[in-house]
């Protein structure tokens, strides 16, 4: 017991912490963690940045959907990011530039397109990420050099032929990720809204001018089976005298009152023609045949709006031309025709109305 007392006493107490060996034991187990945790570490903020630029580009996807159906196209090439930052919410460096600090690029094609018995403009666009390299990957060799990109990026969409099918198939390759969108379905859509609306029109003006052709020969209106019942679509003709003579009585009250209310009830627009004009002309053309005032428009075309400034767009108004003249066949140069033919006969103005998209050089009144 003695001697083992003195042993304790004699022996130095141990320093807390580590040895040699065990330090660099600890060394090589840190060293092993770091090795199989580094890559997952780094697999982590590569998925972040993929997630966060898949999102960014689902929102400038929904932003070209929302632009197109505003502005019945899609934005310019010059301009997009510009022009996207009120459909995302990012400002335009925040669109250009992708989850790695390198470019957007942004591609768009117009062709005229068939359907069905009319041919519109369809718009195709690419906005592509260029990934982590800064280079294209799609549709072929890497391409670095920023023109070079630009054209291809076309190429991808436009051979000439069979784009549809191109731009329906057009993948990412490589790091690159990219969204697209065509406003063929918009314009489609548009197109069956817009070929209803004329139907509804057409509909509504021969049983208006059925209407008030009966209602003037049973209230004995002086000559009554001679005079114009479909609603007028301009007083510029020779004097309001003309027009009492030429249009049945009921029909000159309708359009005074219609045009009246219009006038104090509906907004303005301008795009650099006589669209505002039109624009009231067919809604008190509505108004008389109690259609919508919506069916006054070609749902196919934006005007701007000249009220303020960031307000939408509004669908272009028809052409109405209530007594057209007659197109003279035996010249087939028709604007001539119509241009040098002056005031229309009584014969001509009995002609059906005529409502278009587009100026018609033979429907003036």
């Amino acid at each position: 017991m003695l001697m083992q007392n003195i042993y304790q006493q004699n022996t130095p107490p141990r320093n807390a912490g580590f040895n040699l060996v065990e330090l660099l034991l600890a060394i090589g187990i840190i060293a092993i963690i770091t090795t199989i945790a580094t890559p997952n570490i780094l697999s982590f903020f590569d998925l972040q940045k993929e997630q966060e630029e898949t999102a960014m580009l689902d929102e400038m996807q929904k932003g070209l959907k929302a632009y197109a159906q505003e502005n019945s196209e899609l934005p310019a090439v010059a301009t997009v990011f510009n022009d996207l930052q009120s459909y995302t919410g990012y400002f335009p460096n925040q669109l250009s530039t992708s989850a790695w600090g390198t470019p957007r690029v942004y591609a768009l094609l117009r062709l005229r397109q068939q359907y069905r018995d009319a041919s519109f403009d369809v718009d195709y666009g690419v906005i592509l990420s260029l990934g982590e390299n800064g280079c294209l990957n799609t549709g072929g060799a890497e391409e670095c050099d920023a023109d070079d990109i630009a054209t291809r990026m076309t190429e991808l969409i436009d051979n000439s032929s069979g784009t549809t099918i191109l731009f329906d198939n057009l993948v990412a390759g490589g790091d690159d990720y990219l969204v697209k969108y065509t406003d063929f379905k918009d314009k489609s859509k548009n197109y069956e809204i817009t070929s209803k609306r004329l139907e509804r029109i057409a509909e509504a003006l021969v049983i208006y001018a059925k209407t008030q052709r009966f209602q003037g020969i049973q209230d004995g209106e002086a000559d009554a089976q001679e005079k114009i019942y479909f609603p007028p679509s301009d007083d510029a003709w020779p004097g309001a005298d003309t027009v009492d003579v030429l249009y049945g009585v009921n029909v000159i009250a309708d359009a005074n009152a219609a045009t009246a209310l219009v006038d104090t009830l509906e907004p303005s627009i301008s795009n650099g023609d006589d669209a505002e004009e039109r624009l009231s002309d067919m809604i008190a053309l509505m108004k008389i045949l109690g259609l919508p005032n919506s069916n006054c428009c070609n749902a196919m075309r934006k005007v701007d709006h000249d009220l303020t400034a960031g307000t939408p767009n509004v669908e272009e108004p028809f052409y109405y031309y209530a007594n057209p003249r007659s197109r003279l066949v035996t010249n087939p140069v028709i604007t001539t025709d119509c241009a040098t033919t002056e005031v229309p006969s009584l014969t001509e103005r009995k002609n059906p109305p005529r409502i278009t998209v587009t100026p018609d050089v033979c429907g003036t009144n």
